[in-house]
C-alpha cells in the first residue's frame, strides 16, 4: 500500500482519492509487480478508503524513521563542510482556515532537513502547534534521529532554534553550526549590534544582477575566541566565529535603493574554515535549497498546498511521501520537477522503475501499525472463516437473527478485490465486493456485505 503511494506521488497524486484514481487506471501487469495480489490469482487496485484508512493507520514515528534512514544514506555525510538546512513548512489546507484564526486549531508542519548542495531530503518530522514554540523542541528531536549521520556536517536554521540547548546538543554530535541570532537571543544580539566589534574583521564583497535589480552582499567574520578589549562575548556552547551579513539592492530601472539588510550569526567552525567567501556561499546555497528547492517546489510542483487532506496523521505522511518522491527524483537529477511528474503521471511503467530501484533500501514493508496484534488477529479469523464450507452461516451478533443464505454470484456480475478497512477497530479484512453497478456497489460498502470465493451473504445489516 505504502509503495502504490509513493508510486502515485510520484506522478503527482497529491491525495489519496488522485492516489485511488491513478491506481485504477494501472494494467494488470503493473498491479502485479506493486503485489496487489486478490483472491483466486487476480489483481485488483486498492479503493480510495482503502489507501486512505492504511495510511491513517500507519505509524507516523517509525514510518519517518524509516525513511530518514534511507534519505540520509543517499546525501553527501562525511565531506568537509557538507551542510544541511533545516526548515520547517506549515501544510496549510491541513486544518481549516477558520479555526486557525481562532487559533483553536493548528495546521500541521513538516520540518525537513535538506542537503544544500544535493537538495536531497535526509530527514523528517511533522509536529504541530505554536511554531515559536514547538519548532525549536522539533529541530532537536530531528537531530537526536540522524545522530551519527549529522557527524561532520554542518547544521543550519533559521533563528527559532537557536539556543544553548540546540548547540549543546550538536556539539555533543560531533557536528558543527551556523545560526542566526535575533530576537529570542537578546543579550547575544545586543553584543553582536556593537559598531566597534567589526572593523577588524574579514570581509569579502559579493555583487549580483538579474531581474532588474543589482545585488551586492557583503560579508564580515571575526573571530571570537580570542581576547579583545570591552565586554567579553557571552558564554554560547562552542561559539568561535560571528558573521555579519549586509545585503543592499539597486533597481536598475528606477535607480531605487532598498535599505540594507543585516544579519548576524554565529558558528563553532574553526577559523580556517570559515572564510569568508565560503560562509557565503553557504548562505546563499542555505535559502536557495529550501525556499527554492523544496518549498517552492512542494508547493509548486507537488501542489501540497491546495491539498485539502486534514484527517489524523494524513498530512504527515503526504508530506513525508513528497519529500521521498522529491528525492528520488533529485537523485536521478531531474531539473524540472513538474515536467517529470507529468512524464510519469502519462507513464507509469517508468515511475514503477523508480519505486522499484529504490524501494529494496525504503524498507517500506517494515513499517508497523498503531494496531499491528489486532491486524494480525483479524488476518487469522479471516483465514479461518474463508476455510469454512458450509452453505448457510448462522446469524450472529443480534438475538433472532436469520441465517444468511449463500447464493453465486450472477454471469455478469463484475468483482474486483478491494481491502476494507473497519475504522473503529482499525483492522483490515480482505474480500471481494460485488459492483455490477453503483448502486450494489454502495450498498455492498456501506452494510458491509462482505463476498467469499463467488458468493454473496444476504441478510440484515446487524446480523453480521
Amino acid at each position: 500500500m505504502l509503495a502504490f503511494a509513493l508510486t502515485s506521488r510520484l506522478a503527482g497524486a497529491k491525495t489519496p482519492k488522485a492516489s485511488a484514481e491513478f491506481a485504477a487506471r494501472l494494467p494488470p501487469e503493473h498491479l502485479q509487480r506493486l503485489g496487489a495480489r486478490g483472491l483466486g490469482g487476480t489483481y485488483g487496485a486498492p479503493s480510495y478508503h482503502t489507501i486512505r484508512r492504511v495510511l491513517q493507520g500507519v505509524d507516523p514515528v517509525q514510518f519517518e524513521a524509516q525513511c530518514d534512514a534511507w534519505m540520509a544514506a543517499q546525501g553527501a555525510a562525511g565531506e568537509p563542510l557538507a551542510a544541511l538546512a533545516l526548515d520547517g513548512k506549515t501544510l496549510r489546507g491541513s486544518s481549516d482556515p477558520d479555526l486557525q484564526e481562532d487559533g483553536t486549531e493548528a495546521p500541521q508542519q513538516p520540518l525537513s532537513a535538506v542537503g544544500i548542495d544535493t537538495r536531497t531530503v535526509s530527514g523528517s518530522l511533522g509536529f504541530t502547534g505554536a511554531k515559536e514554540d514547538a519548532e525549536p523542541q522539533a529541530f532537536r528531536t530531528l537531530v537526536q534521529r540522524l545522530g551519527p549521520r549529522v557527524a561532520g556536517r554542518c547544521l543550519m536554521a533559521d533563528a527559532l532554534p537557536t539556543s544553548r540547548a540546540t548547540a549543546e546538543l550538536i556539539l555533543s554530535l560531533d557536528a558543527a553550526y551556523l545560526l542566526p541570532v535575533e530576537g529570542n537571543q537578546k543579550t547575544l544580539l545586543a553584543w553582536l549590534s556593537q559598531d566597534r566589534l567589526w572593523p577588524r574583521a574579514r570581509t569579502y564583497r559579493q555583487p549580483d544582477s538579474g531581474r532588474g535589480r543589482i545585488e551586492h552582499r557583503t560579508i564580515e567574520v571575526i573571530r571570537l575566541d580570542r581576547p579583545r578589549p570591552g565586554p567579553a562575548c557571552p558564554d554560547f556552547p562552542g561559539v568561535r566565529v560571528a558573521v555579519r551579513i549586509r545585503r543592499e539592492v539597486e533597481f536598475v530601472k528606477t535607480g531605487e535603493k532598498r535599505e540594507s539588510a543585516v544579519a548576524d550569526l554565529i558558528s563553532n567552525l574553526r577559523p580556517q574554515q570559515a572564510a569568508p567567501k565560503t560562509l557565503l556561499e553557504m548562505n546563499r546555497k542555505d535559502w536557495g535549497a529550501v525556499e527554492n528547492g523544496l518549498h517552492r517546489v512542494r508547493d509548486g510542483a507537488l501542489a501540497e498546498d491546495p491539498c485539502r487532506v486534514r484527517q489524523g496523521y494524513l498530512p504527515r505522511a503526504m508530506a513525508v511521501f513528497a519529500n521521498l518522491a522529491l528525492t528520488i527524483l533529485r537523485l536521478q537529477e531531474v531539473a524540472d520537477i513538474a515536467a517529470e511528474t507529468r512524464a510519469l503521471a502519462a507513464n507509469a511503467a517508468a515511475a514503477l522503475d523508480l519505486v522499484a530501484l529504490q524501494a529494496p533500501g525504503l524498507g517500506l514493508a517494515r513499517v508497523g501499525w498503531h494496531r499491528q496484534e489486532a491486524f494480525r488477529v483479524h488476518m487469522r479469523r479471516a483465514a479461518a472463516k474463508a476455510s469454512q464450507t458450509p452453505e448457510t452461516v448462522a446469524g450472529r451478533g443480534c438475538a433472532g437473527a436469520q441465517p444468511r443464505v449463500r447464493r453465486p454470484l450472477p454471469a455478469s456480475a463484475h468483482t474486483t478485490m478491494q481491502p476494507h478497512v473497519k475504522s473503529k477497530t482499525n483492522s483490515v479484512q480482505f474480500g471481494i465486493f460485488l459492483a455490477p453497478n453503483r448502486v450494489h456497489d454502495k450498498k455492498g460498502i456501506n452494510r458491509g456485505i462482505k463476498m467469499h470465493d463467488g458468493f454473496f451473504c444476504e441478510g440484515e445489516a446487524g446480523s453480521g
